[in-house]
């Protein structure tokens, strides 16, 4: 696609409803817990949609609001994409605080600091966080999917 194609679509969604996805927001989920997900110049934005329920047949691609139980027995929210669950990277959960996003999956976490990563954004210690539990309030396929997280996970590491 011709760059300036590329710039237009971009400038386009910036008009619509959605949003950067590093912007959404625990009130935009409790809102509308469905999200498009759109990739566009490697730039991920999410757009509302009135949907009950997804497939993995979809063609498009989802958040949803997902609640996570962690092993501290507190809750919390944020989301994942249940389409594909053959593993966590597909399922990319993240939890959302008024602190910002925490991801439970990375690229690569070589070079992170996870204890302050996560006593900034969840303001709580590793063992406090995992295992941790987590239950899609979505259905995909007829079912809520449900999951357990037992530390960050990377692709690289």
């Amino acid at each position: 696609m011709p760059a300036h194609r590329q710039a237009s679509n971009v400038a386009c969604y910036a008009m619509t409803e959605q949003k950067l996805l590093n912007n959404l927001t625990l009130e935009d989920l409790t809102r509308q817990p469905c999200w498009k997900h759109v990739m566009l110049d490697k730039i991920e934005f999410v757009l509302p949609v009135e949907k009950e329920e997804i497939s993995e047949t979809d063609t498009d691609n989802y958040i949803v609001l997902t609640e996570f139980f962690l092993n501290d027995k507190t809750k919390h929210f944020g989301f994942c994409s249940p389409q594909d669950t053959s593993g966590l990277d597909y399922i990319q959960p993240v939890i959302i605080t008024s602190n910002g996003h925490l991801p439970l999956y990375f690229d690569s976490i070589k070079n992170l600091d996870l204890p302050d990563l996560t006593n900034k954004i969840i303001g709580k210690e590793i063992d406090q966080v995992f295992p941790l539990t987590f239950v899609t309030r979505i259905k995909c396929d007829k079912e809520y999917y449900e999951g357990q997280v037992d530390n960050f996970n990377s692709l690289a590491d």
